[in-house]
């Protein structure tokens, strides 16, 4: 019975569990790399290009956010986005 109830659980959970975006980002070198958004998120020397695989609607907001937040950062800056 045991085993039953893991398989059920382990069924669940790969059934909701979301694949993670996978993103095109370029380095400040101009290296293009494959990348979860939330580690070209984190990295400085990155720059997202576009997204080319994945699910997660929690990955997506967080990158929605980080752009909300540069897009505020800018403007409260005075900041062309020129630079």
């Amino acid at each position: 019975m045991k085993a039953s109830l893991l398989k059920r659980l382990e069924d669940l959970e790969a059934r909701y569990k979301q694949d993670p975006l996978i993103v095109l980002a370029r380095t400040d070198h101009g290296e293009e790399v494959k990348i979860t958004m939330r580690e070209c998120l984190e990295r400085e020397d990155t720059h997202f290009i576009k997204v080319i695989s994945g699910a997660n609607l929690e990955d997506l907001d967080l990158f929605l956010k980080a752009m909300k937040e540069e897009a505020f950062r800018q403007v409260e800056g005075g900041s062309n986005g020129n630079e």
